[in-house]
C-alpha cells in the first residue's frame, strides 16, 4: 500500500473503523442487550444486517473503492519506469489492493466481534464459535474485496479514466445483489458464512469451496488485469 504517509492511514483507517461502528450500532440497535434464542444469526445474517449481503454489495463496496484508491500510487510514466517491468509494477500495484483489501475486511470483523463482544454474552459467543465463524467469514470477505479492486483496475486501465472505473465496479458489484435470485453464482452469494455455520447447515467443506470459487476469481481477474495493463498508454496519464 503506497500511502504517502502513515497519517493518511491512520486517519483513513479512522474513518472507515467510525462508519463501521455506527453501522453496526444502527444495525443491531433492536437485538444488542437481548436473550433472543438466535440473537446472534438475525444480527449476522445474510438478508440484513450488518453482515448482509446488501451491505457488502452496496455500502461496503463504495467504501472499499475509495478505502483503496486513497493508498494507491498515481501511475505517472515517471514513478512506472523505476520498476524492472510492466508486470514488476502490476503485481506491486496488485499486492497494494490486497493489503487494502486485508485492512478492510479487519476492520470489519475487528468491529463485529468488538461490539458484539460487548453486547453479547461471552458464554454464548463461545458456545456458537463465533469467533472462529467470524475469521473463516473474514477469509472470504478478503477474497471478496481482492477481486472487487482487482477487478476496478482493470476496467480502469481499459477505458483510462479512475472515476468511470469507479463507478462502473460499484454498479456491476451493487447488481449483483439483485440479480443474485437470477443467477446460478455470484460471488455475493458466498457472503453468508455466519449463516451457514450458525444454523448448522454448512461444515468446513462448503467453507472450502467457497474459499476456492472466490480464489479461482481473483486469479482470473489478475491475469486478465496483467494482459490489459501490458497494452496501457501510460503516456495518456500524464496530459
Amino acid at each position: 500500500m503506497n500511502y504517502s504517509n502513515r497519517r493518511l492511514f491512520i486517519v483513513s483507517f479512522f474513518l472507515l473503523s467510525l462508519f463501521l461502528a455506527f453501522f453496526w450500532v444502527m444495525q443491531n440497535s433492536t437485538f444488542i442487550n437481548t436473550v433472543q434464542k438466535d440473537v446472534l444469526l438475525y444480527m449476522n445474517s445474510s438478508w440484513q444486517g450488518f453482515n448482509s449481503q446488501r451491505a457488502y454489495a452496496v455500502y461496503y463496496n463504495l467504501f472499499f473503492l475509495l478505502f483503496m484508491n486513497i493508498g494507491l500510487r498515481k501511475e505517472e510514466p515517471s514513478f512506472v519506469v523505476l520498476h524492472k517491468s510492466r508486470t514488476d509494477f502490476y503485481i506491486r500495484r496488485s499486492l497494494s489492493i490486497l493489503i487494502s483489501a486485508f485492512w478492510f475486511t479487519f476492520s470489519i470483523s475487528i468491529i463485529n466481534t468488538l461490539l458484539t463482544f460487548i453486547f453479547i454474552e461471552h458464554s454464548l459467543l463461545m458456545k456458537e464459535s463465533f469467533y472462529l465463524i467470524t475469521f473463516l467469514n473474514g477469509l472470504t470477505v478478503f477474497f471478496f474485496f481482492s477481486g472487487i479492486g482487482l477487478l476496478e483496475k482493470v476496467i480502469e486501465d481499459k477505458i483510462r479514466s479512475y472515476v468511470l472505473g469507479v463507478i462502473i465496479t460499484f454498479i456491476l458489484i451493487s447488481s449483483t445483489y439483485f440479480l443474485g435470485d437470477y443467477l446460478p453464482w455470484l460471488p455475493i452469494k458466498d457472503i453468508r458464512l455466519y449463516e451457514g455455520f450458525l444454523t448448522g447447515t454448512w461444515t468446513f467443506y462448503d467453507a472450502l469451496l467457497v474459499y476456492l470459487k472466490q480464489i479461482g476469481l481473483v486469479g482470473a481477474i489478475s491475469i486478465l488485469g496483467h494482459i490489459i495493463f501490458k497494452e496501457k498508454d501510460f503516456i495518456f496519464y500524464e496530459k
